[in-house]
Order: C-alpha cells, then sequence, then structure tokens
C-alpha cells in the first residue's frame, strides 16, 4: 500500500543533527514491516526548491530523493478544485491540494500531515478516514501489525474529579504551564471554586483530562456576542496520547454530560495556531467557530434538541448528525438490527455496564472512539447513510445495548481497498482483514456511536414485539417495533 507523506514530515524525518522524535521513528519502522511504501509528490520538489537557505535546501532536497516519487500524479482543475471547495490562494495551497487530490484519485491509500488546513480540506470533501497525524497513523500501524496493547484492550478509566485531587505537578501539566504563564494560578483558584475534570489516567500517568463548568448566558467572545441558556464550557482540553483517541472519549462523556444537563450549547476557546489536532476533532464533532476570544477563538457546537429539523432533507441526515451529535434524526430513515458477537462487541462498546456507568471501561483506541466500522458477510444492500443501527449482543447477552448512525456503507473483495476505507476504525487487524476478503464480499459500515440505552432491549421483547427467529443476520426493524421500543430514547 502507497503512502504520502507531506513536506514538513519529511524534513522531520530527514533534517540532519536534529534527534528524531520517537513517534516519527516508530511510524517509518512499523510502516516497512508492513510493507507500506513511502512515496513523495513531484510537487514538493518545487515546494523545498523555494527554500533560501542554499545548504539546506541542497540537503533536504537529496535526503527527499531517497524515497520514491509518485508517478504521474493527476493534476487538478480549476473547475475539480472549485466543485471541491479547495481553497488556493499561494504555492503552499497548490502543494496541499495536489497532495489531498492524489489521495482521492486513488494513486495512494494514506496521507500523513500534520497540517490542520489540509486536514480541514480533507474533512469537507470527504477524505478524513484516510489522512492521519503522525500519532493517529502510528496507532492504526501497530493496530493493523496486532501489535501487544492495541487490539487487546489496557484497563483505563474516565473518572470525575475535583482539581485539587489531581496532583498539578504531574509531567502531563508541563507543556500547559509553558503555553501560559498563569496556569498554576489559575489552577490553584479554580481547585478553590471546587472545579472539576473529566481524566483518563492509568496509574500514575495522566492520558487525557478535561476541565469543565456549566455557565448560563456567557459572553464568549471579544465582541460580546453571548450564548443565550445554558451551556457547558470545556475550559482545558489535553490529550497526551492522539493515537489512543481519548479526545473521541472524552467528548462522548462530554456530550452525554449536555444532554443529561440540557445544555444549549457546548463551547471551548483555543489558540488555533497551535493546536491543529484539537481543531480537526472539534470540526468533525460539529463544533464551529463563533468568534475571537483574545488571542483564541472560540468553538461553539449546538446541542439543542431538533434545531434545523424542520430544513433537513433526506441527503443531509449525516451532516445533522454530526453537527448536532448526539442527536439524530429519526424519521424519513430505515432502522437495523445488526448482531455482533460478544468479542467485537467487547472491542467496538468497552463500557461493561455502559447503561449504568459510562465512566468505568477497558478501553482500546478503537474503543475510545465514536466513529467507528462494522464488518460483515450480509448480502443485505439497503442500508444507506442516515440510518440507524441497533446494535444486538447475540451469542450470550441476546439484547441490544448500543445505537448507531450509518456514515458510509461499501463492499469489498480487494483486502486494501477495504483496509483503506475502514483505516481509522476498525478493530481488525491487517491479517484478519485479508482471510475476511479471501472468503468472500465483505459489507463495510463506518458509523458513529449515538449512545447506550438506558434500558437494553431484551431478545424476548423483541420477539414479543413481532420480531420472529433467529438475528444472525443484519436485518430491518419494523417501525412500529422503533417506536414502541426505542423512540423515546434515540428519536428526537
Amino acid at each position: 500500500m502507497k503512502v504520502l507523506f507531506d513536506t514538513n514530515i519529511f524534513i522531520t524525518l530527514e533534517t540532519p543533527g536534529v534527534v528524531l522524535p520517537e513517534t516519527f521513528s516508530d511510524m517509518v519502522r512499523f510502516a516497512r514491516e508492513l510493507h507500506y511504501d513511502i512515496f513523495y509528490h513531484p510537487a514538493q520538489i518545487e515546494d523545498l526548491k523555494r527554500d533560501k537557505n542554499d545548504t539546506r535546501r541542497t540537503a533536504q532536497l537529496s535526503r527527499l530523493r531517497q524515497y520514491p516519487a509518485l508517478d504521474n500524479p493527476p493534476s487538478i482543475t480549476d473547475s475539480e478544485l472549485k466543485a471541491l471547495g479547495w481553497r488556493q490562494n499561494n504555492d503552499h495551497d497548490r502543494v496541499d491540494n495536489l497532495l489531498l487530490f492524489a489521495l482521492k484519485r486513488g494513486a495512494v491509500s494514506f496521507l500523513v500531515t500534520e497540517d490542520r488546513d489540509v486536514h480541514r480540506k480533507a474533512s469537507s470533501s470527504g477524505l478524513s478516514d484516510r489522512v492521519f497525524f503522525v500519532e493517529d497513523f502510528l496507532a492504526y500501524l501497530r493496530n493493523a501489525k496486532g501489535s501487544v496493547g492495541t487490539t487487546a484492550a489496557a484497563y483505563d478509566q474516565v473518572e470525575c474529579k475535583y482539581l485539587y485531587e489531581i496532583d498539578i505537578e504531574n509531567v502531563f501539566f508541563n507543556s500547559l504551564r509553558k503555553g501560559y504563564d498563569g496556569f498554576n494560578d489559575w489552577y490553584r483558584k479554580s481547585s478553590e471554586q471546587d472545579r472539576q475534570a473529566w481524566i483518563i489516567h492509568s496509574e500514575n500517568t495522566i492520558r487525557a483530562l478535561c476541565v469543565f463548568k456549566e455557565e448560563f448566558n456567557e459572553r464568549v467572545t471579544s465582541s460580546d456576542e453571548i450564548l443565550r441558556g445554558k451551556i457547558l464550557k470545556l475550559c482545558t482540553f489535553k490529550v497526551a496520547d492522539l493515537g489512543k483517541k481519548y479526545g473521541e472519549r472524552l467528548l462522548f462523556v462530554a456530550f452525554n454530560h449536555a444532554v443529561k444537563t440540557n445544555c444549549d450549547y457546548v463551547y471551548l476557546q483555543v489558540h488555533e495556531e497551535d493546536h491543529g489536532y484539537l481543531l480537526s476533532l472539534l470540526t468533525d464533532f460539529g463544533f464551529a467557530k463563533f468568534g475571537e476570544y483574545n488571542d483564541d477563538a472560540t468553538y461553539v457546537k449546538d446541542m439543542r434538541v431538533g434545531v434545523r429539523k424542520g430544513s433537513v432533507d433526506r441527503n443531509d441526515y449525516v451532516q445533522y448528525a454530526i453537527a448536532h451529535y448526539p442527536h439524530v434524526i429519526d424519521e424519513g430513515v430505515k432502522k437495523y438490527i445488526v448482531p455482533i458477537r460478544p468479542s467485537y462487541h467487547d472491542l467496538l462498546f468497552p463500557d461493561k455496564k455502559p447503561y449504568q456507568d459510562l465512566f468505568q471501561s477497558d478501553l482500546s483506541s478503537e474503543s475510545n472512539a465514536i466513529k467507528k466500522a462494522y464488518l460483515c458477510k450480509s448480502p443485505i444492500k439497503d442500508i444507506r447513510p442516515g440510518d440507524l443501527l441497533f446494535f444486538y449482543r447475540s451469542k450470550d447477552e441476546h439484547r441490544i445495548c448500543s445505537v448507531g448512525v450509518a456514515e458510509k456503507i461499501r463492499r469489498f473483495s480487494d483486502a486494501d481497498d477495504l483496509i483503506g476505507f475502514v483505516s481509522k476504525r476498525t478493530v481488525y487487524t491487517h491479517d484478519e482483514m485479508r482471510k475476511f476478503t479471501s472468503r468472500g464480499e465483505v459489507l463495510a459500515i463506518l458509523f458513529r456511536l449515538i449512545r447506550y440505552l438506558k434500558s437494553p432491549v431484551e431478545k424476548k421483547t423483541l420477539t414479543d414485539r413481532g420480531v420472529k427467529g433467529q438475528i444472525q443476520t443484519i436485518r430491518e426493524m419494523p417501525e412500529s417495533v422503533y417506536r414502541e421500543l426505542f423512540k423515546k430514547d434515540v428519536g428526537i
């Protein structure tokens, strides 16, 4: 499989005399062990030639050419740029667009970049599942290889703690202190106010943290714009291990809190230049830039139930689910019962008793995620983006505990094509997916976990409502069953 690195990744990898970050060296090592071919785009040569430092330019060009160049990569026309909505104001934009277009046309399987503008363009054009940050790609490669500690669940916890319970001298906070001179004073003052945080940790190592507070009719921009109603502010949002998808896990907890406490909005303020990964994560889950606040930007997510519902047509249901997650439109979409074996159910939906405790989990990187993938051999052909998926745990518990919304649905007979499609979301290794496709066509569904049901629905209850026979493959749920058993918990 072909991987394209952006120019800055190559510069980091090939700059002499600079200690290479462990994530970069591990990424290249795993890629080579998995027989991934790393390429550069010919346009990147032009990019490097613009460097005015002769010595550095010559050194970087010589090192770049250690890698193979893409052969005859596709060019992009003005009309295609316009259709994709990609900005091209300068040479840097042009190179970024060419790299993305090579990915879109299938010249490569993946693109690795730390550039948040590239991630934004990828998200707007449906390419985000194949565009990675370095730590994302490293986590993906580890899972693909079946490395210890990736597909096997490691025990972590999401806990709600008072700030005074968390040691401010922990190394996790060093970067926050470096970026904010008054951080320690702010933290101690917040501790005295009994502020709380959601925290993911193992032993003494903090993996991720989100300090939060509830507000009402708060001014959130320097121009005095106000969010009306009850709002949830994510004051400090930091993830130490991006590849583990702890950011998605924290957002899942935050959104559930906002729903339970009837918050109208969730927002946070972030310094855009320093937080490309966070901005990509926020926009992928419905946050939109609302304005400026001093040196930061305010990003807001609308949590109000039913907003814009009347104006959404059938083709916009997925975008509605993204913008208003975890709210979804349940009218005009089909509902499906999706059987899943216990071993894979535990990986995709790790909460042992999610309907009782959202914070205690066995977590792997995919387990933390909201965005997931489901693979099966079902011949069903009617599932469409926006349809609701009710996951039925077969073999042991025989009940429905979780609900998702379908984003993309495709069939595959080629393993490499399947791997590229489910790359960021799968709990399967490459070897498992190759075996899967060797036995015939595979149905792949990309979906977003919406919620765990407050009260799981048992097989007997489904049978009593008319769902007869064994649930061994995907089947459509009658609308009457949905309305009687699930609408109150799922619909809006």
